[in-house]
């Protein structure tokens, strides 16, 4: 058995990335810039699209909720973690949410005499307490545990997981705007 298909591959793609061609426009839909001067709240805005995307499939039933559960988590994990990032530096463990999050309710006490609420804190804390290290979503020998129950599968309801989710970014862009403006 052939286990990599032969010549004929590699001339389909030269290069992964390769200069900007000449000619381009917005008529050029296939590809994309990358790289860059980066712009963290449109990154943070990509990983929050591309898990609604994924949401949207499995809605829709072009795939199964299994097939692409942990993109999805991974996705708005991590689109939380960056607009986090946005507005409080973090600490120790860079990728804590429950560090961000504690220095992001002080940030709003400090700043706009305001309470994070409760429902904002325990959504954040609960993505932590499953993936504390941003790894859980991305490996699989790293399992799918918790501090706070017993160890087993968990269901995910992801219409439910994105309507949560939605408001959460809608708080963090309300947060990121008041910084800015």
């Amino acid at each position: 058995m052939q286990i990599f298909v032969q010549n004929w591959m590699s001339s389909l793609l030269k290069k992964i990335f390769d200069e900007i061609p000449d000619g381009l426009d917005e008529t050029w839909y296939h590809g994309a810039l990358v790289g860059g001067p980066a712009d963290s709240f449109d990154l943070a805005e990509s990983y929050r699209l591309a898990a609604d995307l994924l949401v949207e499939h499995v809605l829709t039933r072009k795939h199964e909720a299994w097939e692409l559960v942990y993109p999805i988590m991974f996705n708005y994990r991590h689109c939380l973690e960056l607009y986090l990032k946005m507005i409080v530096t973090p600490g120790k463990h860079r990728h804590s949410l429950q560090g961000l999050l504690t220095n992001l309710t002080r940030y709003v006490k400090d700043t706009h005499h305001q309470a994070v609420p409760k429902w904002f804190k325990d959504a954040v804390l609960e993505l932590h307490d499953f993936d504390e290290k941003s790894t859980t979503f991305r490996y699989s020998d790293v399992g799918i545990q918790s501090k706070k129950r017993e160890d087993g599968e968990y269901w995910v309801d992801l219409a439910e997981f994105q309507k949560l989710m939605k408001s959460v970014v809608l708080g963090m862009r309300n947060v990121i705007f008041a910084k800015e403006s």
